[in-house]
């Protein structure tokens, strides 16, 4: 107890002295560190450590919550694009198709032009020949 009646908390080192060349016995010494004064400081201001650190916890769920939004959204617009071209793949794949058909049907029908008017010259060549 201190001369103003409160109670002191004191942290204690002790340490091996070896000095030679004093001639003292002094094999010890004891450093006392007053703690109360911190301890004081932190009851008073207890309130207001936790209302900072409760608003610090706050802030940092709230930074966490934005930059993860921020992060996922190409994520997401990616996805969104991924959709769109998923959903038209089949009208493309039909629209294809259906391209396709018609050049191999405009094909066929371009061989057979060509086969039947190879006919009819044959056929004009042979009529000739023999006037039928």
């Amino acid at each position: 107890m201190n001369s103003y009646g409160q109670d002191e908390i004191y942290r204690v080192v002790l340490t091996e002295m070896n000095i030679d060349s004093v001639s003292t016995n002094i094999k010890y010494a004891a450093i006392l560190i007053n703690t109360s004064q911190l301890e004081q400081i932190s009851q008073n201001h207890e309130q207001l450590i936790v209302v900072v650190m409760v608003s610090f916890w706050i802030l940092s769920i709230l930074a966490s919550l934005y930059l993860a939004r921020v992060s996922v959204k190409p994520l997401l617009e990616s996805m969104q694009k991924a959709e769109k071209l998923l959903w038209k793949m089949p009208v493309m794949n039909y629209g294809l198709r259906w391209q396709f058909f018609r050049t191999v049907w405009k094909l066929f029908l371009e061989n057979q032009r060509r086969l039947l008017w190879s006919q009819v010259r044959v056929s004009l060549l042979v009529w000739k020949k023999f006037e039928i």
